[in-house]
């Protein structure tokens, strides 16, 4: 099937309007419709309906399912393309990097960013995701290498490579409404009774430690990010609980305090997948990697 038929559906669904689709494609309606003719009768089913007395169409349930797929494939082919580019240059391929958002620049600056400049001639595709993404991502071959910033659940499929520890503080408005001020550390117990905010990768393991001590966390906001969960602390109603790389950077109304826990940490880690075979230049980024880490 011709890709383009797949692109081009993925626009009508954006655009919910055949006609708009194909002014914004420069062809002919009568043709943009044929396409979905072929791919309606090549699948043997029905991908697009029309509203009644309107102009707009909407995807069927087989063409929610289709749209979904045909990303996928153009994902892919784009994917390709890209690294088919790269062999035409004489060096192998594209490196597809994940990395915690809180960490993107950090990671930008130490690994890739030199690695960049040593061999000019690769491209690189970013995303930035959260730990449950990156791993989905990885499984989905989305992307060849993760640089996680958060405690990994069951990573068996994965090599994991520690490079550093991240432990925990707490983050709290200097002025708050609950009486807060700890000082620069802190126990846990000491969190005991007050509303917390927190990110989701860092949950499990909050709840572990604070049942050990005898409570429950009063988890009052959870989000995808730390960072996220320490601007919501600057309400002055809650404290974060999030890890040292969320909270570099605070407003001056905000203060933080260590948390004096030994296992309220995690390390940031690379992993890729213990399955999938590497091409070439990520072998090359990860030894690259894990070069400059041994030598700090």
């Amino acid at each position: 099937m011709n890709t383009d038929f797949y692109k081009n559906f993925i626009l009508i669904a954006q655009n919910g309007n055949i006609t708009e689709a194909a002014e914004k494609l420069n062809i002919a309606q009568s043709a943009l419709s044929k396409q979905i003719n072929t791919l309606e009768r090549f699948y043997g089913v029905k991908l697009l309906e029309k509203r009644r007395g309107k102009r707009q169409v909407v995807l069927t349930d087989a063409g929610l399912d289709f749209l979904r797929r045909a990303q996928e494939i153009c994902q892919a082919e784009e994917g390709i393309s890209l690294d088919m580019q790269a062999y035409k240059k004489s060096v192998g391929g594209t490196l597809r990097l994940s990395i915690s958002q809180v960490t993107v620049n950090g990671f930008l600056d130490d690994y890739v960013l030199p690695f960049a400049s040593l061999y000019p001639e690769v491209n690189f595709q970013l995303h930035e995701e959260t730990v449950v993404e990156q791993l989905k991502s990885l499984k989905d071959n989305v992307i060849d290498v993760a640089y996680a910033n958060a405690p990994l659940p069951e990573a068996s499929s994965f090599i994991c490579k520690p490079l550093q520890v991240e432990h925990f503080y707490a983050v709290y408005k200097k002025e708050n409404s609950l009486g807060f001020s700890p000082g620069k550390k802190l126990k846990l117990q000491q969190l005991r009774g007050l509303p917390i905010s927190c990110n989701y990768g860092c949950l499990s393991l909050l709840n572990k430690l604070c049942n050990s001590c005898g409570f429950v966390p009063e988890i009052r906001f959870i989000a995808s990010t730390g960072s996220s969960a320490a601007h919501f602390a600057e309400e002055g109603g809650s404290v974060a609980v999030v890890s040292s790389a969320s909270c570099q950077s605070l407003p001056r109304e905000m203060a933080r305090s260590f948390i004096e826990e030994k296992e309220l940490s995690y390390e940031q880690t690379l992993l890729w997948s213990a399955n999938a075979r590497q091409a070439p230049v990520v072998k090359l980024f990860l030894e690259f990697v894990l070069e400059k880490q041994r030598k700090v």
